[in-house]
């Protein structure tokens, strides 16, 4: 059997969208006889929770946990709210911002890199490992991999279920010109030191494909699909993470311009949001009118 270390920051209990690739993929390489370990931290700080994710996991499945320090966790003013979405409301909460983006490389994570490096090192070097898998964001992991590499020559495949350097929340953070620098460093010599590197979208597999041309898309994917009765309903429908950067308030706009013009319009629209969403979305006054 073909031993895989996957190195991954979340795991069950972590909720939300990024424990759902690989908690996925590890249990059906696992159901097709690959030898699967996960690497994960012992003590995280998830912003979201799902006990339930738990029974996912296949019993097949070995699991490591490492210790794991998260300074964010002292920084965080309000622990109410989800601190994947970003708050510069505030002297406090922008001197928050301008310390996670600018002494936190490559993210707050990084207190986590020596230690996992140290531990997955070894193991690979005692079990035979045949190849190492990390996905980030956050992308401590893929620093984590680059450093095992160097130390054990495995084959290492980086996943990246996001654009390193061109990470959309990046963009709200107040990050110097130098910290921008170094994150495309680092994204380039992760891409370059990979033996494979996988992306979630061909948009970004191009972009990669030019720094390493043993880049391939896998897409997020579904279990099953779930047959419903159709309708004659306009229906809209959202799922996954929204951040208030990614908030298309003018559709919202139109959408009540057009519900209040056209009352047969207003009764056949059905919005449908499912997921994590940022408070400026869930109290942004154009989607709470749709709901009347």
């Amino acid at each position: 059997m073909k031993k895989i270390l996957i190195i991954s920051y979340y795991w069950p209990p972590a909720g939300g969208s990024g424990v759902q690739r690989w908690l996925n993929f590890s249990r059906y390489l696992a159901e097709l006889g690959w030898d699967i370990t996960v690497m994960a931290p012992e003590n995280p700080s998830y912003p979201l929770i799902d006990n339930t994710m738990a029974s996912s996991i296949n019993p097949l499945v070995k699991v490591v946990k490492v210790p794991i320090f998260e300074p964010i966790n002292v920084l965080n003013v309000s622990k109410k709210r989800n601190r994947d979405h970003l708050d510069s409301s505030g002297s406090l909460k922008k001197l928050i911002l301008w310390i996670r983006a600018n002494l936190f490389f490559p993210d707050s994570r990084m207190f986590w890199i020596k230690k996992v490096t140290k531990v997955a090192s070894s193991y690979v070097i005692q079990n035979d490992v045949d190849c190492v898998i990390t996905t980030a964001p956050p992308f401590s992991t893929h620093l984590i991999g680059y450093h095992v590499k160097l130390k054990t020559n495995v084959k290492w495949i980086a996943d990246f279920r996001d654009p390193w350097s061109d990470f959309f929340p990046f963009k709200q953070l107040p990050m110097t010109h130098n910290i921008r620098k170094k994150h495309l460093k680092w994204e380039r010599k992760c891409l370059v030191y990979a033996d494979t590197v996988i992306t979630t979208s061909p948009s970004l597999n191009k972009s990669y494909l030019k720094i390493n041309n043993n880049s391939h898309t896998v897409t997020n994917g579904y279990e099953s699909l779930i047959d419903s009765e159709p309708d004659d309903k306009f229906s809209i429908m959202y799922t996954g993470v929204m951040k208030s950067i990614q908030n298309p308030s003018n559709l919202w706009l139109v959408l009540k311009e057009l519900c209040e013009e056209n009352k047969v319009f207003s009764k056949d629209l059905l919005v449908t949001l499912i997921g994590d969403f940022d408070h400026s979305i869930i109290t942004d006054s154009n989607i709470i009118s749709l709901k009347s």
